[in-house]
């Protein structure tokens, strides 16, 4: 009897379901982190339930919807009615500012220049008793795109922009042998997520440690230009952009040599056309750094009649040059 139970023991023990082995493969499934949500989906919204649908609607069609953050899911968007204005207030990584917008949907590109560091909303001190949101009033009326994702403001509502001004130190190479210092101070409005317009105001002297100026003793050459330039925007990352563009304008230089018994001097001047790419990084939502390249070609104007001294004069700059630059810019406002 003994042997008959012990029998049949064994025989339980083979048939019992062996313990499952995907188990580990399970954990290590779980491990694997999940793809982090873009900004406009991670975004907590504290409002009435239409105001937020109206904000959440907006940020959909910005470039929120093509940033993924981790900020963004710790980030809070208060909405809270004031009047006839809304006071939108955004808490992120400890810091909390605020805005007054008479339209919802403005508020789509201020959290995204917020967010994104590349325009600085104005702050405005909080009132000391917010009027807590009550029934929405009628909104200005706002179209629907085709495919019902995106709304954008109604024509007349204010649209969030950020204009920035560099300020830049340079250094260029002519294609004459002559090596360039200069500084330049360059605007730029971005008319869109994806695309700027700007101009740029140079001067640049020839440091004559090389070229015509360094084989002409006792010359000197400075140059001045004055350029339109645009091009398309690349965000890299969450706080790295990459401006590139094209643009044309007017130069005019002046190469003066110490001649006995006199000086004597020739100008030249002419039209102009660039290419420059840009790296910034946000250090904080109204200042960045930038680091660049740019490269120049001129049509000038010939030398006219000359006499023996003024052929001893070298030109005024040289026709191509190639450039390097450094600085800083700062965003000023968020709307217009």
């Amino acid at each position: 009897m003994c042997r008959l139970l012990h029998s049949l023991a064994c025989l339980a023990c083979v048939a019992a379901p062996i313990p499952a082995r995907a188990q580990p493969l399970a954990s290590a499934a779980a491990r694997t982190p999940a793809p982090l949500p873009s900004c406009d989906a991670a975004l907590r919204i504290d409002a009435r339930a239409e105001e937020a649908e109206r904000v959440r609607a907006a940020l959909a069609g910005s470039a929120l919807r093509d940033l993924h953050d981790p900020a963004c899911a710790d980030a809070v968007l208060t909405v809270a009615r004031s009047g006839d204005d809304w006071i939108i207030a955004l808490e992120t990584e400890g810091q909390r500012v605020e805005r007054r917008v008479n339209d919802l949907g403005a508020a789509a590109g201020w959290v995204e220049g917020w967010l994104t560091g590349t325009a600085l909303p104005a702050e405005v001190s909080a009132p000391s008793s917010p009027t807590p949101p009550g029934p929405a009033t009628a909104a200005p009326p706002r179209s629907v795109e085709p495919d019902g994702g995106v709304r954008a403001p109604a024509p007349g509502s204010p649209v969030a922009v950020g204009v920035h001004l560099d300020l830049v130190t340079s250094g260029a190479v002519g294609n004459d042998g002559s090596l360039w210092g200069g500084v330049e101070l360059a605007p730029r409005l971005q008319v869109s997520p994806t695309v700027w317009f700007g101009g740029g105001l140079a001067a640049q002297m020839d440091s004559t440690w090389n070229g015509p100026a360094a084989d002409a003793d006792h010359s000197s050459r400075i140059a001045l230009r004055a350029s339109m330039r645009g091009g398309p925007r690349l965000r890299v990352a969450p706080r790295l952009q990459v401006f590139l563009g094209a643009g044309v304008g007017v130069a005019w230089a002046i190469a003066t040599r110490q001649l006995e018994p006199d000086d004597d001097d020739i100008s030249q001047g002419g039209f102009f056309g660039e290419l420059m790419a840009d790296a910034c990084v946000s250090v904080s939502p109204p200042l960045t750094l930038l680091a660049g390249v740019g490269a120049r070609g001129a049509v000038l104007t010939a030398r006219g009649q000359e006499d023996e001294t003024e052929r001893r004069v070298p030109d005024a700059m040289p026709p191509l040059t190639a450039e390097l630059h450094l600085g800083a810019g700062w965003t000023f406002g968020s709307a217009l």
